[in-house]
Order: C-alpha cells, then structure tokens, then sequence
C-alpha cells in the first residue's frame, strides 16, 4: 500500500553511440513506451520490508495492460520482479477484490 510520489517516462539506457545511430535502435512510440512510477511505501503486504520508497517500471498502453498512475494517487499496488532486474506492474496484476479484503487475505497468508 502506498502513494505515487512521481510518474514519468523511464530514462534511455542505450549506449551513447545509439544515439548517433538512432536507425539501430527501433522508435518508441508514446503507448508502448515505459513509464517508471516510484511510490512511498505506507506498508508492504509481501516482500522487502525496510523500503521507504519502490519504484516500478510499467507501459501504459491499456491493449498491452499498461496502466497510467496520477501523483497523490493512493491504494494498493500489486507488483513483481522482472528478470532484468527492475520491480514491474499491470493493469492486469491489479487487485480484483477490495483493498481490505486482499490485506485480510495476506495477512493471513503470513501468518502461516
């Protein structure tokens, strides 16, 4: 459970020289471009407790399950980690169920 506290789009990490030779690299249109939001964690269901703040890297194309998140924006947040490394999330990994009723759920769940 958190608050966004930043949303934008995530930084290039092409090699310097791609820049040069942008025909080497595919274009990114707006929809299928990654966004990186960093949330302040008020509490964590499941994973690494000692995090103040998590950031996830998502697309926000709603055909491709992206989903777009607002500053202040509040709840419950439902991420993964991906095989390179950053911590992601979906329009399709979000909770169906209330909020209480998820935490209920996992807390219980941590109880065994």
């Amino acid at each position: 459970m958190g608050t966004v506290i930043d949303s934008g789009p995530k930084k290039d990490i092409r090699p310097w020289y791609a820049w040069m030779t942008p025909w080497h690299e595919p274009s990114l249109t707006p929809w299928d471009a990654e966004q990186v939001t960093t949330f302040q964690v008020d509490r964590m269901l499941k994973g690494p407790n000692t995090l103040d703040t998590i950031s996830f890297a998502h697309g926000v194309s709603g055909a491709s399950c992206g989903v777009v998140f607002s500053t202040q924006q509040s709840g419950l947040f439902i991420g993964y980690k991906r095989s390179d490394g950053f911590y992601s999330t979906s329009l399709c990994s979000m909770p169906f169920f209330s909020d209480e009723e998820f935490i209920a759920i996992a807390d219980a769940k941590n109880e065994d």
